[in-house]
């Protein structure tokens, strides 16, 4: 009974670092006034799944993204094509501005309004269950596929999954 116990809740606990593994992830920086946001640490370009810039840090560490937005509310492209990438610098120009002196905000980014709901969130833990660096699944999972697809009688693929 005690091991019932313990492997249940080792599989509640599992779970629960997965899904804030999974949550964590998912979200990254809405831009408002940049005050919030630093640029190297925090997550806010537009590139699943790492949200950061790739350019090495020629700003201070502590930088913020405000500091590349200009006083009328654009975003200030001497200082952008001088300190970044051109990859970096055609994703944050993506990014849209908030009006006015609205606040940055984590949000759910695989939702056009921003908002975690269940269904993009199993969307991504289905997705990135397997290495997302890996642009081939894992060889068992093709070998297991191929077993259960070959035109054998059904006992022989039990014998050979239970082998």
């Amino acid at each position: 009974m005690v091991a019932k116990c313990n492997s249940t809740a080792s599989f509640v606990w599992r779970s629960l670092v997965w899904g804030k593994d999974m949550l964590m992830a998912g979200t990254c920086w809405r831009v408002g006034n940049g005050e919030s946001i630093c640029i190297y640490a925090d997550k806010c370009v537009p590139r699943p799944f790492t949200f950061k810039v790739i350019s090495p840090p020629k700003l201070d560490l502590n930088a913020k993204v405000s500091q590349l937005i200009t006083p009328t509310g654009g975003w200030d492209m001497h200082v952008l094509r001088e300190n970044f990438v051109s990859s970096d610098v055609n994703d944050i120009i993506q990014i849209p501005l908030g009006k006015g002196d609205r606040k940055d905000d984590i949000i759910w980014h695989f939702d056009v309004k921003g908002t975690y709901a269940v269904k993009s969130g199993y969307w991504i833990g289905y997705n990135t269950a397997s290495d997302p660096s890996q642009s081939t699944p894992h060889p068992l999972t093709s070998w297991w596929t191929f077993l259960w697809k070959l035109w054998i009688p059904l006992k022989v693929k039990i014998f050979i999954w239970k082998a």
